[in-house]
C-alpha cells in the first residue's frame, strides 16, 4: 500500500514521507534490533541479508534492494513482497 501511495504522491512529498518513515526504522531498529534478527531466524535465515539475498533469486536483485532500502526492514515480509511482485509481475 505504501509502495502505491509514494507512486502516486508529488516528488516534495515522497520525500517528507520517506524522512519520517526512515527516523521511525531507525527508532525501532536500535529499540528493538534483536527482534528483527529473531524475525529472519523465525523464517529460516540466519540474518537479513540473507533473506534479501534468497529474494534475489526470484526478483533481479536490483529491484530487491533498492525496494528494501526504500521501503526498510519493517516492510521485509509485507510490503517489499507486495511491491516486488506488482514490479516484476
Amino acid at each position: 500500500m505504501l509502495f502505491r501511495i509514494l507512486n502516486y504522491a508529488p516528488t516534495g512529498a515522497k520525500r517528507k514521507i520517506m524522512l519520517k518513515l526512515s527516523k521511525a526504522h531507525l527508532q525501532t531498529i536500535q529499540i528493538d534490533g534483536t527482534t528483527f534478527m529473531k524475525v529472519y531466524q523465525d523464517h529460516g535465515f540466519a540474518t537479513r541479508r540473507a533473506y534479501l539475498e534468497s529474494l534475489c533469486e526470484e526478483y533481479p536483485p536490483e529491484a530487491v534492494y533498492a525496494l528494501a532500502d526504500l521501503l526498510g526492514p519493517l516492510e521485509d515480509f509485507d510490503g517489499l513482497v507486495t511491491g516486488l511482485e506488482e514490479y516484476c509481475g
